[in-house]
């Protein structure tokens, strides 16, 4: 919906954004336009970070990052590093197709997000993308707003079954502690 909240808030994964703000340890306009100074003149990146007071391995990376020596300019470097860590990321099941209908395959197979993550690093070899970590599983079954896993699957990842039968339940014995007593109604577990 054009110039309604919803719009903004969905672009946003479900969150109102918060007002955006630089963090205090990342480099500045003036210290991205000395980086550039300092490349024109020929300076090498400790010649450069000492002048800032900053680590060389820092301006190694912001001039790798934005194009190198000859490329690197300032203002497009800073430019770039405010829109670069623009919230929400894309998930990995999202850019994946083949990832995703991996996992919703083991999902329908009973497997645990765990069990798909450790099956997916000894099965594939990291450079064919198929990596996933069993929290990214979790995330992208919980937070629907990303619609990245079908709802039907949603309940694999869930600690319980459907219909609300827990296979396995062990029932702990001996004496509670009084609020896990009042809550479980001393059975051991947690009614609904």
């Amino acid at each position: 919906m054009p110039g309604s909240i919803h719009g903004v808030v969905a672009a946003n994964g479900g969150f109102v954004p918060a007002a955006r703000a630089r963090s205090a340890g990342v480099l500045s306009l003036a210290e991205r336009e000395e980086i550039s100074r300092g490349l024109a003149a020929g300076d090498s990146f400790r010649a450069i970070a000492g002048r800032m007071g900053r680590a060389p391995s820092t301006v190694s990376r912001e001039v790798g990052r934005h194009g190198g020596r000859e490329k690197y300019r300032a203002a497009h470097a800073d430019e770039g590093a405010w829109d670069n860590p623009r919230r929400p990321k894309s998930c990995l099941l999202q850019q994946s197709p083949a990832l995703r209908d991996t996992v919703a395959g083991k999902l329908k197979e009973d497997w645990s997000p765990r069990q798909i993550a450790g099956w997916l690093a000894r099965t594939f070899a990291p450079e064919d993308g198929m990596y996933v970590s069993h929290e990214t599983i979790y995330k992208s079954s919980f937070i629907q707003a990303r619609g990245v896993l079908k709802k039907e699957l949603v309940w694999c990842c869930h600690v319980g079954c459907p219909g609300g039968v827990i296979f396995g339940l062990v029932v702990v014995e001996g004496e509670r502690p009084w609020t896990v007593r009042r809550r479980t109604g001393g059975t051991g577990i947690r009614s609904r």
